[in-house]
């Protein structure tokens, strides 16, 4: 049976690379095993599933995790004075950590951890939800193909290069006028991205010469997939040429489909009954349209879309929704949010739910969501999009759809919201819109799963 490791640095990647474990498994033929390779606020939840599940799972120091040991960022620290010698710590640790010293001196450990844990566990393919240099997957596929350990990429979301660039526009150590930044830009341009007019280097001086030097660096460090991992699961024909367009190299482009499209299909068969029991399960009445939210994380405390606090944000968008007459308002949470904390929204009207959104997506008459990349779920459904582009971050990825309306403003998503909802006619011709370009979107032929691990087997 052969070992497959899938490296989870993220919550988002461990939602989808479940769906890829869960697969393996199934086929009897390959033995899934997770990696996490960083701490996030929700990893000790993710790692009591993995344990739950029967999948091993190891830490980003390779030891086996263990459920009563893991630990969540979410708990607040207890507060610190703040002395002199911790502001000049705080003010000169971001150069250190970024100084081309001690970035080459970690990537080199990394690189070195890495194939000790391959060999030791004897490691046949390396799945991953994304190659990023931020993540340092280079360095990981660069490793795994010299110990000879194939490479697949497992998409979870969509991007470009304003996606990271909207990301550190803010941040000083991406800024160009820095001095190292300036230098390793000279020297190697592809690196070098300007965004709203400022340029930026995609990972701090030191880092981006440490991973030209050791020779791990993509092509264009901008774009998400574009390393050289052995092949990229390809969801659909629309993503397909999104990748193209964005250079990435045809022959590693398989369609495979995606997994969630499999899940997709089976609720479609039976959205009518699925629909009424969730209705049932969260106490709604019976026999109205369902508006379906997925509520954003807080990326960034200071870009709120003029909110004074992420919590304002939450309830303006949840009652706002809760508004409208004679429609069922269902609210899931982003992986990265614990339930625990967002009970409030409750009160607006709405109701809380951990079913898998791509089981909640088909049952949905309108989609709701902030540049997620679940929307491309609801295209492939027919199912008609708001995207309240709340933080403003400008993306791309669904403009010219006349089935998403992509707003920022308050009173522009008010009055959507409204029109959508009030207006019968308005809200079919959005769903004929998707309906149109469905196709394109999403493979619901029920067959993803078999197409991956054909592509799997190839690899192996």
């Amino acid at each position: 049976m052969e070992k497959v490791l899938l490296v989870v640095f993220l919550d988002t990647h461990f939602t989808e690379l479940r769906r890829v474990a869960q697969c393996l498994q199934d086929s009897d033929r390959y033995k899934p095993e997770f990696f996490f390779a960083r701490d996030y606020s929700t990893l000790a939840r993710d790692v009591t599933t993995c344990i739950a599940l029967g999948f091993p799972c190891y830490d980003r120091r390779g030891q086996p995790c263990v459920a009563r040991t893991a630990q969540s960022k979410s708990v607040e620290p207890r507060a610190q004075a703040v002395t002199l010698p911790r502001r000049i710590w705080r003010l000169f640790y971001p150069r250190l950590v970024n100084s081309l010293p001690w970035a080459w001196r970690e990537y080199r450990q990394l690189r070195k951890n890495v194939a000790c844990f391959l060999r030791e566990q004897q490691i046949d393919l390396l799945v991953l939800a994304e190659e990023n240099v931020g993540y340092a997957t280079p360095l990981w596929v660069q490793t795994a193909h010299a110990a000879g350990v194939p490479v697949v990429v497992v998409p979870y979301t969509v991007a470009d290069a304003s996606e990271p660039a909207g990301a550190v526009i803010n941040r000083p150590e991406h800024q160009f006028r820095r001095w190292p930044n300036a230098l390793a830009g000279r020297r190697y341009p592809h690196w070098v991205y300007e965004h709203r007019g400022q340029k930026l280097l995609r990972l701090p001086g030191g880092r981006a010469l440490a991973m030209e030097w050791l020779d791990a660096a993509p092509p264009q460090p901008w774009i998400m997939n574009s390393g050289a991992a052995d092949a990229l699961a390809v969801e659909s024909d629309r993503m397909r040429q999104h990748y193209l367009c964005l250079g990435l190299p045809p022959e590693r482009l398989v369609n495979t489909g995606a997994l969630y499209d499999d899940v997709l299909a089976e609720v479609l068969r039976s959205v009518d009954e699925q629909r009424e029991a969730l209705y049932r399960d969260l106490g709604l009445p019976l026999g109205r349209p369902m508006l379906l939210c997925a509520l954003p994380p807080n990326p960034y405390p200071d870009q709120l879309g003029g909110f004074d606090s992420y919590q304002d944000l939450l309830r303006f968008w949840v009652t706002t929704l809760a508004a409208q007459p004679g429609w069922n308002l269902v609210l899931r949470l982003h992986p990265r949010m614990p339930r625990s904390q967002y009970a409030f929204l409750e009160e607006a009207g709405g109701r809380l739910t951990d079913v898998d959104t791509a089981h909640l997506v088909p049952l949905c008459d309108l989609y709701v969501a902030s540049v997620s990349a679940t929307i491309r779920w609801a295209i492939a459904c027919g199912k008609p999009v708001v995207n309240y582009d709340v933080y403003r971050f400008g993306y791309t990825d669904y403009e010219g759809l006349s089935g998403v309306f992509t707003v920022d403003g308050q009173q522009a998503f008010i009055d959507i919201i409204q029109q959508l909802t009030g207006d019968s006619s308005r809200l079919a011709q959005a769903a004929a819109a998707q309906s149109a370009i469905k196709e394109q979107w999403g493979r619901f032929d029920g067959q993803a799963a078999s197409r991956l691990l054909t592509l799997l087997d190839e690899l192996t």
